[in-house]
């Protein structure tokens, strides 16, 4: 399993890169448009858009892979460790049902949006709508090999 997750993981953080610098270049190319050349486009606001979305989730996704997403320790160092294990496995599960829930939610609205074209680039809105499942399968993936390990 483990050459397995080492796979996913760079799979991971090679789309992480190339959709945040895509998202860097699509900002920038607004940017020099609308303030120097005074000519602004339309489909790079709306790219802008949709890559944010999928920095976003696949940022999400590095977070839990390498437990490092928000979190209130306060309480939970003043544990024993024994107690910090029952109290982690317990909020591992609760977020793997929310995981769970979210994935299976971003399947169902894939089929109300699936003929939805974007305006600007009349691209179909299920490309960004899929980034849901997408990350949240790779999250699911994650917590369970967490729960495993614990």
């Amino acid at each position: 399993m483990k050459p397995f997750s080492s796979y996913i993981g760079k799979m991971i953080n090679f789309l992480g890169a190339i959709f945040m610098s895509l998202l860097a270049l699509t900002t920038f190319f607004q940017v020099i448009n609308r303030f120097i050349l005074r000519y602004p486009y339309s489909w790079t606001e709306e790219l802008s858009r949709f890559l944010f979305i999928w920095v976003t989730l696949i940022g999400t996704v590095i977070c839990v892979r390498d437990d490092t997403h928000i979190q209130i320790d306060l309480l939970y160092n003043k544990l024993a460790p024994k107690i910090q294990r029952i109290v982690s496995l317990i909020i591992n599960i609760i977020f793997l049902t929310i995981a769970i829930i979210i994935f299976w939610q971003g399947i169902e609205i894939l089929q109300f949006i699936k003929f939805q074209k974007a305006a600007s680039l009349k691209l179909s809105m299920i490309w960004i709508y899929i980034s849901s499942p997408i990350c949240f399968l790779f999250i699911i993936f994650y917590l369970v090999l967490r729960i495993k390990k614990s």
